[in-house]
């Protein structure tokens, strides 16, 4: 399969300059100013990328990342009046009250309900646990149903996101880690973790993913995890590094972490030319089924693209 966004190269060899002047809009000395931007961006990102992997340690808390220029916000994802209630939002959740559950029998398979004599049993692991709730949030989730009688389809299928193959997207550093590896320390090595699939939005106008991964730890709502924080770098440098995004000051991504024990929430970082922001729900405990939960993540899942992203 070809790929549809192409793998670009190091800073050594910087973007060509008609990615800038694909805009005809954009005067000679802003070309040279985004280009500058875009370089220091990347620049940036792979500093900080640097950082959280040099560290010994593969939890953070707040303050420890101070002074990385990594801001973590908690935040509340709920929706109480219908619209975020953080700032800047760059993701717009589909109104609740226009929300259906899937059909029967759109998910080919069951809740994976928590059962810890099971889960002791088949000594199952948190990102085992992890693996089996992304599998049906993936599923569910896409299924959900509009109100309006107009809208014959499930929301999502109509929404202008795409899946597509993690591959293609031309990501320069991997979207996950193994984990224990031989030769390595048991506390040297990084837990597992991967993401299990990215989308996109069809209109090019807005940079925006979602992504959904999984984690071999158990959560901890004060702290973000290694593979949280390599996971956003990672996409948003790769924004930044793919030629259609490469104008674009900002480049927002939405992702669904889901770790053990079968517990899930929702994060939202971008870039700002300063800092990583990064905004994140409570944890949600997903070991039993919940169907206003399930409602919350699909309001996210199938939310449009928004705010203040676009070229100068």
């Amino acid at each position: 399969m070809s790929q549809s966004i192409p793998h670009l190269s190091s800073q050594r060899c910087p973007l060509p300059e008609s990615v800038f002047l694909s805009c005809p809009l954009i005067a000679m000395t802003s070309v040279i100013e985004l280009k500058e931007r875009n370089k220091a961006n990347r620049l940036a990102l792979r500093k900080l990328e640097a950082h959280v992997t040099s560290l010994e340690k593969f939890s953070f808390h707040p303050a420890n990342l101070q002074n990385a220029a990594i801001s973590i916000i908690p935040a509340p994802f709920e929706c109480q009046n219908g619209k975020p209630e953080f700032t800047p939002s760059f993701f717009a959740p589909y109104p609740s009250d226009l929300l259906m559950a899937p059909k029967d029998g759109w998910v080919p398979f069951e809740f994976p309900k928590y059962d810890s004599e099971r889960a002791q049993r088949r000594h199952e692991t948190p990102i085992d646990r992890a693996r089996q709730l992304c599998y049906y949030l993936e599923q569910s989730l896409s299924g959900y149903r509009s109100r309006c009688p107009e809208v014959q389809y499930p929301v999502f299928l109509i929404s202008g996101w795409r899946y597509q193959d993690i591959g293609e997207y031309g990501f320069k550093k991997d979207l996950w880690e193994y984990g224990l590896q031989i030769g390595m320390e048991d506390s040297k090595c990084p837990p597992q973790w991967t993401v299990d699939a990215v989308y996109h939005y069809h209109d090019t106008k807005f940079p925006h993913l979602k992504s959904m991964m999984i984690s071999d730890v158990d959560g901890d709502y004060e702290m973000l995890f290694r593979g949280e924080l390599l996971a956003l770098i990672r996409m948003i440098r790769g924004r930044l590094e793919t030629k259609r995004f490469a104008r674009y000051p900002v480049h927002p991504v939405l992702l669904f972490s889901m770790m053990g024990t079968q517990h899930a929430r929702i994060l939202q970082a971008h870039f700002n030319g300063t800092e990583l922001v990064i905004h994140h729900s409570k944890f949600y405990d997903f070991r039993y089924e919940d169907a206003v939960l399930l409602e919350l993540f699909a309001q996210w899942f199938i939310s449009s693209p928004v705010g203040e992203t676009e070229p100068e």
